[in-house]
């Protein structure tokens, strides 16, 4: 397992100073590609190859949230490589190894100059030591979109959304989508399905279902094709 330790600053916690979601998964975001780097296949070395890592879908349960000030240890590893698909788990521990939260990720190895996934990259693949998988979550990413929802105010992709791969990036769907949740929802699980890139200046229009204890977010273009589709569960 490649590790991060970290103290929760106060630009990633809420107005009653606990982790935010979109900092838990700049957190998990950060230590894979730290965690590649220090592999020496990192951003750099996919960028000269025309190659990049792309998230397709996350699943992340948080039992206890972390505050300001305390101290984490932020872990992650691969378990599995299939075709064009990579497999990693996630965990977030406080300094005494008391699990926080877990996640399971799928990714994607991407051609960046067709927009297409690519194979036969062993150089790539064979640098991660599989490990075991996490007890949580499985490879199934597909989530229903429900046919009754409610519109919301459609929003633009700016350019601070955008990251090194050209596209926005996967934790500014979940900043604009807790966004659009009722204020006094709560949730501890969520999964996220990327379904399409969105790029600089596209409009995406969110549609919001809600259910018991569960909210769902699709982000669509103007024809109702989806970019991404969230589920919140509490």
């Amino acid at each position: 397992m490649f590790q991060m330790k970290n103290k929760v600053r106060y630009s990633e916690v809420d107005k009653d100073g606990v982790l935010t979601w979109p900092a838990l998964l700049n957190y998990f975001q950060d230590c894979s590609v730290n965690h590649s780097e220090s592999l020496d296949i990192g951003l750099d070395y996919l960028k000269e190859r025309n190659l990049a890592w792309v998230l397709s879908s996350w699943q992340i349960r948080m039992d206890e949230i972390p505050k300001f000030g305390d101290d984490i240890v932020v872990g992650t590893w691969a378990y599995d490589f299939n075709m064009f698909y990579g497999y990693r788990n996630f965990v977030l521990d406080d300094a005494n190894g008391k699990r926080k939260a877990v996640a399971n990720s799928i990714w994607v190895l991407m051609d960046t100059k067709i927009r297409k996934p690519v194979l036969d990259q062993p150089e790539v693949l064979e640098a991660y030591t599989l490990e075991p998988k996490l007890d949580f979550g499985t490879k199934q990413r597909k989530i229903k979109e429900p046919k009754e929802y409610v519109e919301k105010e459609p929003v633009k992709v700016l350019s601070f959304f955008i990251d090194t791969n050209g596209h926005m990036n996967n934790e500014k769907y979940v900043f604009l989508a807790i966004d659009v949740l009722p204020k006094d929802f709560k949730f501890n699980e969520l999964k996220v399905e990327y379904r399409r890139e969105a790029m600089l200046n596209d409009i995406m229009y969110p549609r919001l279902t809600l259910e018991q204890d569960k909210a769902t977010v699709a982000f669509v273009d103007e024809k109702g094709k989806a970019y991404a589709v969230l589920e919140f569960k509490s």
